[in-house]
């Protein structure tokens, strides 16, 4: 993951009073790594997410796998279907069932498709901030209807780590030891720590 930032101090006669750095992480994508976190079966297959529309039921987040065969964001699930189902049969010499529900003899199941559920993915980010505490005491979830952004409050906490780069370091191999990517931006405000982290490099 990039990380962005610079360490800030000032040196005050006796002692070094740090400004405000505020750390936001960021995980793209969000409910298709939280799915696939929690179904880890599912890290092989592309993996589609809907969500009902005034058009009827169209893709809201798919995975890499699904991207890479067309399947794109508000899709309809009709287009999206058939989309994966000329790849596989480009792939395979058997027939396979384009849906999740278990392979039918073919040599496996292309897609696993499942209703968005927002409610699972604040949960589980929620659960997320919990377990970050361990980097800073102030973890906070974004103000949105969708988050997928951690804020944390990391002042004065980054010496403790070795610095700026090595607890970003250390914040990101935390998070791909479970199976999450991460963007990190790290900065004196909310706005622009999360400004830093949308333009780090893909993970």
């Amino acid at each position: 993951a990039g990380f962005s930032g610079r360490a800030t101090g000032k040196w005050t006669g006796e002692q070094v009073t740090f400004m405000q750095r505020i750390l936001a992480i960021w995980l793209p994508n969000w409910p298709i790594q939280r799915l696939i976190h929690d179904k880890p079966e599912l890290e092989q297959r592309p993996v589609i997410l809907q969500h009902r529309t005034r058009r009827g039921f169209c893709v809201f987040a798919c995975s890499r796998l699904a991207r890479q065969q067309g399947v794109q964001v508000d899709f309809p699930i009709a287009e999206a279907t058939a989309l994966l189902r000329r790849a596989d049969h480009k792939t395979t010499s058997g027939p396979s069932d384009v849906l999740s529900g278990g392979p039918t003899g073919g040599k496996k199941a292309m897609l696993h498709l499942e209703t968005h559920a927002p409610a699972d993915d604040r949960a589980a980010l929620i659960k997320l901030a919990i377990w970050c505490h361990r980097f800073s005491p102030l973890v906070g979830l974004e103000e949105t209807a969708a988050p997928d952004t951690l804020l944390l409050n990391v002042t004065g906490v980054t010496p403790l780590f070795g610095g700026e780069p090595a607890f970003a370091e250390q914040i990101t191999r935390s998070f791909h030891q479970q199976r999450l990517g991460v963007r990190l931006g790290l900065s004196n405000t909310l706005g622009a720590a999360w400004a830093l982290d949308q333009k780090t490099a893909h993970v």
